[in-house]
């Protein structure tokens, strides 16, 4: 189960995540989301242009089938199939001397905490710095429902008798209460004068926002496992190597039901949808169920996420 739920957590971190938790993921892609997203604005007006004058007794057209909207239909969020990769290509790397000497330094962090970190190369250019975070774990209900607060309510069982185990949390880093370059400049001394290649720093966070929650459900051996983002209020697209995928109605929500095969080779089943607005924000929420297709079918993944609507 623990290499499953591994799984999961290494292919969740394609989808749009919090530019904390892994800055180096959002660094390597952002220019490049920033290209399709001006390029799919353009588009979008170029559509809805025609589609006014065509269907303006009618309304618009429905969405693509590899897009979701929210009710108000000002936050889509978009998937574009990426290639699926081979088993080969699925294997974990070597470990570097950077990725050891991060494995060992990250053991001073507690969970509920955030850390900069810095890699430095024989090419000053070439540097890099990002974020991690260890999430806050926590195994009681109404512990973890009280730490949510208005973020989300969810449920303590699902339907199909699939009962809470454990929810983690992730924060918002408080960027504004320290200087990232005057951190950085002190991590270079560090790995220079440690004769290392890695240093990181404990960075901040700000406890009442939370970006992204997570929660686990399991009977018997069989397990679902819900992820909660703060993704803005904005569009969002991504690319996901899916092996199929369809629009499914859920009650008035459009969600996008999708199975794949996740890094460790498991075949793999997602529902996603993006729910309503976190109290007082203007920030969408996207929900996304996921379970190896033994553990749950489709008709289950969409009866459990009844549980979460509102």
């Amino acid at each position: 189960m623990d290499k499953i739920w591994e799984g999961i957590s290494q292919f969740h971190k394609q989808m749009p995540v919090p530019e904390e938790l892994d800055d180096r993921i959002r660094q390597r892609i952002e220019k490049l989301v920033t290209r399709r997203k001006a390029a799919r604005k353009r588009r979008i007006l170029i559509a809805l242009a025609g589609s006014l004058a065509f269907t303006s007794s009618v309304g618009l057209a429905a969405l693509n089938i590899d897009e979701i909207t929210d009710r108000s239909g000002r936050f889509s969020y978009k998937i574009e199939p990426a290639r699926i990769v081979g088993k080969e290509e699925r294997m974990q790397p070597a470990k570097t001397k950077a990725d050891q000497e991060l494995a060992e330094l990250e053991k001073r962090f507690s969970p509920g905490t955030a850390y900069l970190v810095y890699e430095r190369t024989d090419r000053p250019e070439m540097e890099s710095h990002y974020y991690k975070q260890k999430s806050l774990v926590i195994s009681d209900f109404s512990t973890f429902q009280d730490q949510l607060g208005l973020f989300a309510d969810i449920p303590e069982e699902l339907a199909g008798g699939y009962r809470f185990v454990e929810g983690s949390l992730n924060f918002e880093i408080d960027r504004a209460s320290y200087d990232e370059e005057a951190y950085l400049q002190v991590m270079r001394e560090e790995a220079v004068k440690n004769n290392r290649q890695v240093a990181v720093k404990q960075v901040p966070l700000q406890r009442d926002f939370i970006r992204q929650a997570n929660a686990i459900y399991r009977i018997q051996d069989r397990q679902i496992t819900v992820w909660i983002d703060d993704v803005g209020s904005g569009a969002g697209e991504v690319g996901f190597p899916y092996t199929s995928l369809e629009k499914v109605p859920l009650s008035d929500f459009d969600a996008l039901y999708a199975t794949f095969t996740d890094p460790s080779g498991e075949e793999m089943q997602v529902l996603k949808w993006i729910g309503s607005k976190i109290p007082g924000t203007n920030r969408s929420r996207m929900y996304q169920l996921y379970a190896k297709t033994g553990d749950a079918t489709k008709a289950d993944l969409l009866k459990a996420a009844e549980g979460f609507l509102d």
